[in-house]
């Protein structure tokens, strides 16, 4: 009996290295995400553009305004004067040289609001303040309008406000984030690049209220799928599906619900799988997905910054998670959890996802 226990000894010691053991992996891919255009390059777009040819805006003469940050939080101050009070944190800020004017986003409390203060010191007045956070405002270098980005889970918007009005007009980005926005000369047009969850970076041009709206670079990736609502994130799925049809579904934990990825959006390009994006993995989130017909139980894939954050994801589910103590260029499976270097984690799930769907085994060599 003795012998025949000491004959498991060497069998589990195996059993266990393939199970915990550390396995290498090939090059991974950099992420394919081409830079939003700068705001130099939106403005010479009107130069390229023979429908709405402009004079390029000169900048602001005034450059000695600042924000100083303290133990009392973030101010504007111009030449050692302060134009603000402290506010928890201000954003960014922009000049207007015709209004001698300056347009700023702070959090006052629970989100980014849009003031205005003379740069010679005055009262702050706020545009009315919208519940989700307003930032990046953009001065028109004439006609007193000022735009700025209102962020928003279904999309952002692009909101332009005439000053000595009060008028405001909202234009929709679905589904998708403003990334910048640059006037014409006359201030009666701007260029805005965006991107979705589910299209690469674009680059529109429309008139301030919103119509005429012109693509003028579109996105180098879009991916063929729809976008909806889902457990309080993203759904992207296939358009059409056969009768009966379960698709695989990739759960992808984001920090940016309505941004594009480049890893993602290699691997919905490349496999016929559904995606849900969200900011945080939830039970509701998992009780929703078990509760959706089309799904394939036993094709859906979490990708996590941290094995942590699975939100009680049931057994069935592969998980692949950062993990810090994993040395780079190797990653640990124990069950259904893969654990990789935090820093790669989305790259490697998109090419071991792939490979699953593809019906192939992932080229590694066994350490």
């Amino acid at each position: 009996m003795l012998k025949n226990r000491l004959l498991w000894i060497p069998f589990l010691a195996v059993l266990c290295a393939c199970g915990t053991g550390l396995q290498t992996i090939g090059p991974l891919d950099s992420e394919p995400l081409p830079p939003a255009p700068s705001r130099a390059e939106l403005e010479q777009l009107f130069q390229a553009t023979p429908a709405v040819a402009q004079a390029r805006p000169a900048p602001s003469s005034i450059t000695d305004v600042s924000i100083v940050r303290d133990m009392n939080g973030a101010r504007l101050v111009r030449a050692g004067k302060d134009l603000t009070p402290s506010y928890p944190e201000i954003g960014s800020f922009e000049i207007s040289s015709e209004r001698k004017e300056i347009a700023f986003s702070a959090r006052r409390k629970d989100n980014f609001d849009i003031g205005l203060v003379s740069i010679d010191g005055s009262p702050v007045n706020w545009i009315p303040e919208d519940p989700a956070d307003e930032v990046q405002p953009r001065w028109a270098q004439r006609g007193n309008k000022v735009a700025y980005f209102v962020r928003n889970r279904g999309g952002d918007f692009v909101r332009t406000v005439h000053i000595p009005t009060a008028f405001q007009m909202l234009t929709e980005v679905p589904f998708g984030v403003a990334r910048e926005l640059a006037w014409d000369a006359a201030g009666e047009r701007y260029a805005l690049s965006s991107e979705s969850a589910a299209a690469g970076p674009r680059t529109e041009i429309m008139k301030y209220d919103g119509s005429d709206r012109r693509l003028v670079a579109p996105p180098a990736v879009r991916l063929d799928l729809t976008v909806t609502p889902f457990a309080g994130g993203l759904l992207l799925r296939p358009p059409s599906s056969a009768y009966g049809e379960k698709l695989p579904l990739i759960v992808w934990e984001t920090s940016k619900l309505n941004a594009w990825d480049g890893h993602r959006g290699r691997l919905l390009g490349g496999v016929r799988a559904a995606s849900v994006v969200a900011e945080e993995i939830t039970p509701e989130l998992w009780t929703e997905i078990q509760a959706t017909p089309w799904v394939d139980p036993a094709k859906i894939y979490l990708v996590t910054e941290s094995a942590a954050r699975t939100g009680g994801a049931p057994p069935t589910v592969l998980v692949i998670a950062g993990d810090g103590s994993v040395p780079s260029g190797r990653y640990r499976r124990v069950m259904n959890l893969i654990s990789v270097e935090p820093a790669v984690v989305k790259s490697f799930a998109a090419r071991f996802i792939a490979e699953q769907l593809k019906g192939t085994s992932p080229r590694v060599h066994q350490r």
